[in-house]
């Protein structure tokens, strides 16, 4: 179904329908089983229109019963679509926007296209003068440049035992051997690795095809450091004082960091432990990890 919506969540998605000649803006409620009109409404628009009795039991989230006027069959138009359907009527005295239910979007089918709110035109430019800003404003953050770390960080690995624990490169399919040198070549030419004639610490990586079938390569350190290594703790919050502090919050963003952890500064003396063993020039060759952590990624001086 193409619903286009306003930006502003808190805000109906309405359509257009014809209702016996008269337009109506109604609310597309996917909780609600049946379209429904109140009794002014009905009263104003559709009173010549001879109800019948409606049997159905409609209540609201909280259980409480609501009381029901009666129904109309009514010919209704949407979208080009014309079907004679029915329509339950509210006995209360509060009018509220029409409802179109369930049963309605059964029968008329796709597409139902739904209003926007004229004023969210004026919030996706500023959404748009915003990113723009932030692009103008912080420049390397949307490039894909890693010979930088993020700045006021260093991550420091510690050991329960430092003797060292070297690993043999694995075997590559010969098919990607080719990939696989010119993805390290790569690597050492952004400056994320940085290659070493000798070391007492060594872990093979593996090679991993993404979808579109680039080289993801990962260090595996559970046949080394992985064993030996103190873990950072943190408490995670709650998931309810999350949403708490993001009350009367109106701006929201999801950043994907490229390449994460290669934009991570390893201390000096943690950088022994994350050599990688490779199969460059194919004979096991050892690389020397300029970055952070036995979390199965690459790493940043």
């Amino acid at each position: 179904m193409m619903i286009s919506a306003s930006r502003r969540f808190n805000e109906p998605c309405l359509v257009d329908v014809t209702v016996e000649g008269v337009h109506l803006n109604m609310e597309i409620d996917c909780g609600t089983a049946v379209s429904v009109i109140s009794l002014s409404t009905y009263t104003k628009y559709f009173k010549h229109i001879q109800t019948t009795i409606c049997n159905s039991r409609l209540v609201v989230v909280n259980g409480q019963q609501l009381n029901i006027f009666g129904k109309v069959s009514v010919n209704v138009k949407v979208n080009n679509m014309q079907q004679q359907v029915s329509l339950i009527i509210l006995d209360g005295a509060r009018s509220f926007v029409p409802l179109f239910g369930r049963n309605w979007r059964e029968t008329f089918g796709n597409p139902i296209v739904v209003n926007i709110v004229r004023k969210e035109v004026q919030q996706t430019d500023l959404a748009g003068n915003v990113e723009s800003n932030i692009r103008l404003q912080y420049p390397k953050i949307f490039d894909s440049d890693f010979s930088n770390p993020i700045i006021g960080f260093e991550a420091n690995l510690v050991l329960k035992d430092e003797r060292p624990v070297f690993r043999k490169a694995y075997e590559v399919p010969f098919k990607i051997r080719e990939k696989v040198i010119a993805h390290l070549d790569s690597l050492e030419k952004q400056n994320i690795i940085t290659p070493i004639q000798v070391s007492e610490w060594a872990s093979p990586v593996v090679i991993v095809l993404k979808k579109d079938n680039e080289i993801r390569m990962v260090i595996d350190c559970r046949v080394s450091i992985n064993k030996l290594i103190i873990l950072d703790t943190y408490p995670l919050p709650l998931a309810q004082d999350i949403f708490a502090s993001l009350s009367g919050c109106k701006w929201f963003c999801c950043l994907d960091l490229a390449g994460a952890y290669t934009q991570l500064q390893l201390s000096e003396r943690s950088k022994r432990f994350v050599v990688i063993n490779t199969i460059r020039d194919y004979i096991p060759t050892i690389a020397y990890l300029k970055g952070l952590h036995p979390a199965l990624q690459f790493f940043k001086k």
